[in-house]
């Protein structure tokens, strides 16, 4: 069994445009269509069993519209599981959280890059205390990322003063802990409460074998991710990175299925 933690789909009528805009601000092309149909074809020939999911509002007016398509694909597609998003601007958040939580979405998805907002800004604080509280997984973006190449919107201290604050929260840190910031991943986040996905680990982003092994080494095994960040990395090259990597068995199976199986409830 293999689970992708990290993936990204857009309304069928929406992904076109959405695509070619991301790929001509960050210069990154992209690998499929970006529709649910294209990600099941996908899955099926990468031998994926289950994709989440991670959608995203990038301003407030998007809410509704994001969390609605996630409903959409829930009921869709059985192996494809979809996170909610919440923007700092929302208002009644405990009310979108309850909401998402009670139609079976498990989790949210923020990006702080995107919104223009620090990770451990006041503003997100009642989405990760309602997530806290109703337990409810929340994936970010955490270090570098294209949109904000001059500010890094979720640093490793800002993770770490979030779940200083929020001990309880169930917080998942996209791209190995802090993407690109591995030496303060290793130092500061390893071994904290938090999960660590692995999108967009391969050499063309910047990960080494050598610094996945030790992040991983260092770090909890129970509380890492496979991740791919489709359609921006393909599924296969992050596989056959975490397969070639010196690891055992039993800590390869927990990163591709095993800790995201009971993270998820399947």
């Amino acid at each position: 069994m293999i689970i992708d933690f990290h993936t990204h789909i857009f309304p069928d009528n929406l992904a076109e445009k959405a695509l070619s805009k991301l790929s001509a601000i960050g210069g990154i092309p992209y690998c499929n269509n970006g529709t649910a149909d294209c990600l099941i074809k996908d899955m099926k020939l990468n031998h994926i069993d289950y994709s989440v999911v991670l959608n995203v509002a990038t301003n407030p007016n998007q809410v509704d519209n994001v969390n609605n398509f996630a409903l959409y694909i829930k009921e869709k597609y059985d192996n494809l599981i979809p996170f909610g998003s919440i923007h700092p601007k929302s208002v009644c958040v405990r009310d979108i959280v309850k909401s998402l939580k009670n139609n079976g979405i498990k989790g949210i998805k923020l990006h702080p890059d995107y919104v223009n907002t620090l990770v451990d800004d006041e503003s997100l604080a009642p989405v990760f205390a309602a997530a806290s509280e109703m337990d409810m997984l929340v994936v970010i973006h955490t270090g570098y990322d294209f949109i904000s190449p001059d500010l890094v919107h979720a640093s490793a201290d800002a993770i770490l003063r979030v779940i200083k604050r929020f001990p309880d929260l169930k917080l998942v840190c996209a791209h190995f802990g802090c993407n690109l910031f591995w030496k303060d991943v290793i130092q500061k986040l390893c071994g904290k409460n938090l999960y660590f996905d692995t999108s967009l680990a391969c050499e063309k982003f910047g990960m080494t074998k050598q610094v996945a092994e030790v992040i991983i080494n260092n770090h909890d095994d129970e509380k890492i991710l496979f991740g791919s960040d489709l359609p921006w990395c393909e599924v296969n090259i992050v596989r056959d990175f975490i397969l070639s990597l010196n690891l055992t068995d039993e800590q390869k199976n927990k990163i591709f299925y095993k800790n995201a199986k009971k993270l998820l409830g399947i």
